[in-house]
């Protein structure tokens, strides 16, 4: 097991990247000149809101709290409908809130990386360990999965073009999936008890406006402008998600986080914004101890299909469920503070 302290200083950055790589941290931006309804299009305020919880609350040379029984600290998350489940960093235990009743569990739980629910069974995967452990849906074990067939699960990367992919276990209603840091999804084979690659994600044109994002034998040719990055999170025959950053310019270190459905033409379905990293804005809390204002979101999909917003605020931890709109004309300005 990994001292308390390297937990608990990669949580405090995490503020900023509050679950594994491609979260956006910041608070929403007041626009009173759009025409459109006030919080429309904001997986904080336009959202229905599924769980709350306290989470830790740091300053800026708050390096190591007490572990505290009545907070959590998130490090994945995974939601069936109103059931939540949440890794706690600190402590090392899932907590579990299920029928409206909050429990907490400990047994095998370390440095939990993603997880899901597929077929009545929560799947955590572990990077550390190479493990990927099973627990019915009240959190006790119920076994392990293998890991034969599944390639390129310890991939960091620190340079090179922007990932658009980041390891995930999902469920795609049929089939348990995981996706690893280069874009390779595999499927769980239940009857010959090992993993399968089925396909793999790429994006051409990664510094372009036009984007193509490949995922098998299906293209999605998507305008999303300068100063974009894309991050995969599924597909289906007809659909893409993404998840969006929109830098200010060319340079800049602030940028719009968006999560975005397009069709197979390219056109925009739906979408919201998740949050807006502001870089003076961060630099000012940094500076002055106060993070109450920084908060961090992360996207969970169901076995439905369903995106769920994972919100961590200082104090605060939230699930919601994103109303998805169609339009992105707000949703590239973020969404104003109520």
């Amino acid at each position: 097991m990994k001292t308390r302290s390297v937990k608990i200083t990669g949580a405090i950055l995490s503020l900023c990247l509050i679950f594994t790589s491609f979260a956006a941290c910041g608070s929403p931006v007041s626009d009173t000149s759009d025409p459109l309804p006030e919080h429309y299009g904001s997986a904080l305020w336009d959202a229905e809101e599924i769980f709350t919880h306290p989470s830790y609350s740091f300053s800026a040379d708050d390096t190591e709290p007490e572990p505290d029984s009545s907070l959590i600290l998130p490090r994945c998350a995974a939601v069936n409908g109103n059931d939540v489940y949440v890794f706690d960093s600190v402590s090392e235990r899932l907590a579990v809130f299920r029928d409206g009743r909050l429990s907490y569990k400990t047994e095998g739980w370390s440095d939990t990386d993603t997880m899901c629910v597929h077929g009545g069974k929560l799947y955590a995967f572990d990077r550390w360990e190479n493990s990927i452990r099973v627990y019915d849906l009240d959190g006790d074990p119920a076994g392990a999965l293998t890991i034969e067939g599944l390639t390129g699960l310890n991939v960091f990367r620190f340079d090179g073009p922007p990932a658009y992919a980041q390891t995930t276990l999902f469920s795609d209603g049929t089939e348990l999936k995981l996706m690893n840091d280069s874009g390779d999804i595999f499927r769980f084979d239940f009857e010959r008890d090992m993993w399968l690659k089925a396909f793999s994600v790429s994006v051409e044109n990664i510094y372009g406006s036009k984007k193509t994002v490949v995922a098998g034998d299906l293209r999605f040719k998507l305008m999303l402008g300068k100063n974009t990055e894309v991050m995969y999170y599924r597909n289906t025959a007809d659909t893409v998600t993404v998840g969006v950053k929109r830098y200010d310019r060319q340079g800049s270190l602030s940028y719009d986080y968006s999560l975005r459905v397009y069709d197979i033409s390219g056109e925009l379905i739906s979408c919201t914004t998740l949050c807006r990293y502001d870089e003076a804005a961060v630099d000012a809390a940094l500076e002055s101890g106060d993070l109450s204002g920084i908060h961090g979101a992360e996207v969970y999909i169901d076995s439905n299909g369903e995106p769920y917003a994972l919100i961590f605020e200082n104090g605060i931890f939230r699930v919601t469920k994103p109303n998805m709109r169609p339009s992105l004309e707000y949703t590239e300005q973020a969404a104003p503070s109520p």
